[in-house]
């Protein structure tokens, strides 16, 4: 929490104006959600800006950066768990790099990174000192609060199954399918892995990131989340609220809403 009041501060105090419409970007950089069942709701953003900028993502070192490779980006993995002393190593290993426009999609540690990347231009749906080009989210849904910031910066979404690119198999009987972070209940097919979602005709879920593939591949889901959680899913999905664990009558509730 001090390291991120410390960063907050310098990000005011070098705060820069913007002026619209962007011009002369070339270089930017993107930090996709680290948050499990978020990360991959940014390959939209990565497609469309691989295409016309040189883009550079920065992902943590234990994420799963497969999908992302298949895009004309440069990785830049950083650590998982930032503190004062490791975020000044990772500056002094940035050296002169520098971005155009910086595109924060995590929640968490905007003005570090702001500070870490030396960046006057930080465009997020998220607020931060740092943050000159916002696109409030609140309590709209993830793909609609990334197309209001697509629209400000400037350039157009477009979500689909291509962007996974999983090789389809046909399957007769499809059943329903549960993630197997959940558990065993009988007449579901476990799902633990990306290519079960072609057996399945429906799925009940978490937050995961078998959810969000789900969600480009247009199978119907119900995600389970804990009261509290901020996260805000596409409308096309519906959610249950659990408090403290995931029972039976929750998943037989989940039946009723499908």
């Amino acid at each position: 929490m001090i390291e991120n009041n410390i960063f907050s501060l310098l990000a005011k105090l070098r705060k820069k104006s913007l002026k619209l419409p962007l011009n002369n970007i070339k270089q930017i950089a993107l930090r996709p959600s680290t948050v499990d069942g978020e990360s991959l709701y940014s390959l939209p953003f990565v497609k469309s800006l691989s295409k016309e900028y040189i883009l550079t993502l920065f992902l943590p070192m234990d994420s799963n950066a497969k999908y992302f490779r298949r895009f004309k980006t440069k990785i830049i993995e950083y650590p998982t768990k930032l503190n004062i002393f490791k975020v000044f190593n990772f500056k002094r290993r940035m050296g002169n790099l520098s971005f155009d426009l910086f595109i924060n999609l995590d929640r968490n540690n905007i003005d570090t990174f702001s500070f870490i990347l030396n960046n006057p231009l930080t465009a997020s749906i998220y607020e931060g000192a740092s943050v000159n080009l916002l696109a409030i989210s609140n309590s709209i849904p993830i793909d609609e609060s990334y197309e209001r910031l697509s629209s400000l910066l400037g350039f157009k979404l477009q979500w689909g199954k291509e962007l996974i690119r999983i090789r389809k198999r046909k399957y007769k009987d499809k059943k329903m399918g549960i993630t197997s972070d959940i558990g065993k209940y009988p007449g579901f097919l476990q799902v633990n892995k990306a290519e079960d979602l072609y057996k399945i005709s429906s799925l009940i879920t978490r937050k995961n990131q078998i959810s969000t593939i789900a969600f480009f591949l247009d199978i119907p889901q119900v995600l389970l989340l804990k009261e509290g959680d901020e996260f805000r899913p596409p409308a096309s999905i519906k959610v249950f609220r659990y408090s403290k664990s995931i029972t039976g009558e929750i998943i037989e509730n989940c039946l009723k809403i499908l």
